[in-house]
């Protein structure tokens, strides 16, 4: 209580010559509580059972939600559904596990295995960190309308230097696919 009613004093005066002080102190003090807030979630969290499963049962289970909840649309007609806007790009698994907390997000982008499957779907800045996650090899591409621009993003010619590429998707140019 001492900190909020020193922060409500403060703001309370009226001297308009320290207010971008008295701005640039509640800023630093609001960030100081949200990083005291985040290191006690964290404390929390390794409290919870969940957080004494061995990493790499975690990473197991995160291993079959990537079948269960994928990514990707694993039904091209939803591709042409998804293109009209009636369907949202889809993050499935990924928003599942990487948005719980530090240590699942951690586990979830360690492991290479999770990000076999790169979708063009959800842009090109997932398309070069799913490359990047999975470095450089991807077993199957969930191929998108658009997607062309991708390949002139740095990292991603990484994708010339593959064999046994699985492409999913139903649009694919031959053309882009030897530029591949």
């Amino acid at each position: 209580h001492k900190r909020t009613a020193f922060y409500s004093a403060v703001a309370q005066e009226k001297h308009l010559d320290a207010t971008v002080e008295r701005l640039a102190s509640f800023d630093a003090e609001l960030l100081g509580i949200e990083h005291s807030l985040s290191l006690l979630r964290r404390q929390r969290n390794s409290l919870v059972p969940v957080h004494r499963l061995p990493l790499e049962l975690l990473s197991l289970i995160f291993l079959y939600l990537t079948e269960l909840e994928p990514h990707w649309y694993p039904d091209p007609s939803d591709h042409a559904k998804c293109a009209s806007g009636d369907l949202h790009p889809r993050l499935g698994w990924i928003k599942s596990t990487t948005q719980v907390c530090h240590v699942w997000r951690s586990v979830a982008f360690g492991d290479t295995r999770l990000w076999e499957v790169t979708t063009t779907s959800l842009g090109n800045e997932w398309l070069v960190e799913m490359l990047r996650l999975n470095n450089g090899m991807p077993t199957q591409l969930d191929v998108w309308g658009g997607w062309e621009k991708a390949w002139e993003t740095p990292g991603s010619r990484i994708l010339s230097k593959l064999v046994g590429l699985q492409i999913i998707g139903i649009e694919l140019d031959r053309k882009v696919l030897y530029q591949l």
